[in-house]
């Protein structure tokens, strides 16, 4: 049992149980009461993590010593839950949360909260309530305890069905709220209240929840160095979430160490050409553009896999081949970086299936 005179306490998370990963986790001390909180790491190492009490009502927020890695995912929360966004929820962060909606569920929320005191109540960016009983979806923020001018979504609730699995994203742009579903864009939301502010992620109601993914972009451009260089049989991997309104996306292997560039891929999003060339000795080789299809559209992820194979470079786009590109390069070893920029929002890359953290 936690005493509420308690000031700090330590978990070896070797002698816990998986319930939460997390880097903040918030839950009423009554909750405690009831059960020890578990805390499971990805890694297997010993993390000491310490507490910290707030008055009316008691929180216990669960932070550990070093956050220098993303945010883990959580898993299979019991609801309601509350959990802090580490560092915030900034421009290009977003949260996904996938989970399954009741055969008799009625209405559940999902908030986006400054703070997470409960009396009085945060404020709230952005409060999404699914009303399935009336059909609809709908969005609001309140301030200093005042509910603003609904927004309702028409045509149904959208990816919340009951009776089945729901995947949706929140994401943080300079002007709005995004909240996307299966790669579409389901629901924009203008700021009402400042988006650097936002701090805190809680969903309550009768749905079960069976993940809450949190992730942050690199930034664009940004660039990964490949050892070794790119040679045969060697994969780079580049996960993406599309801009909206974009206008092209530059995907480049080159040298660390000089201008030349193997392999220039360029999706361009006016005309949807899928453009490919090199840039050897400062000299842009012939384009090559044929392909069955542009697999790029504005909101959603796409995942480019980069292969190198004798004589040429294969590339897959969502798990169905895209092209192939004829080396012009005859040293691959020399390929050793790669660099991404262009209009999107980028979790990650991945040389050799090692993730490059921004």
């Amino acid at each position: 049992m936690v005493s509420r005179y308690l000031d700090s306490i330590a978990y070896d998370l070797h002698s816990t149980v998986t319930l939460v990963e997390a880097y903040k986790i918030t839950v009423t001390l009554v909750e405690v009461y009831k059960t020890l909180v578990e805390v499971y790491s990805s890694t297997d190492c010993t993390l000491n993590l310490t507490a910290s009490m707030e008055r009316d009502p008691w929180i216990l927020k669960l932070q550990p010593a070093s956050a220098d890695e993303a945010q883990p995912s959580v898993k299979n929360p019991m609801l309601p839950f509350s959990m802090s966004i580490y560092e915030g929820f900034q421009v290009g962060k977003s949260i996904t949360i996938e989970g399954y909606v009741p055969t008799n569920a009625e209405r559940f929320h999902m908030e986006l909260q400054i703070g997470s005191h409960i009396r009085p109540h945060a404020d709230v960016a952005l409060h999404v309530s699914v009303r399935l009983g009336s059909g609809c979806v709908v969005c609001n923020s309140m301030r200093a305890q005042r509910w603003g001018r609904e927004e309702k979504t028409g045509g149904g609730t959208g990816p919340f069905v009951r009776g089945q699995s729901f995947g949706v994203t929140l994401i943080a742009t300079e002007e709005e709220i995004q909240i996307v579903s299966a790669g579409r864009p389901y629901i924009t939301y203008k700021h009402r209240l400042p988006l650097e502010e936002v701090d805190t992620f809680h969903i309550s109601g009768p749905v079960t929840v069976s993940s809450i993914r949190f992730s942050r972009t690199l930034t664009a451009p940004c660039s990964a160095l490949i050892p070794g260089g790119f040679t045969e049989g060697k994969t780079v991997l580049v996960r993406a979430t599309v801009k909206y309104n974009p206008d092209r996306i530059l995907v480049n292997l080159g040298q660390s160490t000089g201008p030349d560039i193997a392999l220039h891929i360029n999706p361009r999003f006016r005309k949807k050409e899928f453009v490919r060339n090199s840039l050897l000795c400062d000299a842009w080789g012939e384009e090559e553009r044929a392909a069955d299809s542009f697999p790029f559209y504005p909101g959603r992820e796409f995942k480019m896999l980069i292969r190198c194979e004798r004589g040429h470079f294969a590339v897959s786009v969502d798990d169905k081949p895209a092209f192939t590109f004829k080396q012009r390069v005859l040293r691959m070893a020399t390929v050793d970086q790669v660099r991404v920029s262009g209009d999107l929002m980028l979790p990650n890359i991945e040389v050799q299936g090692v993730k490059v953290q921004p």
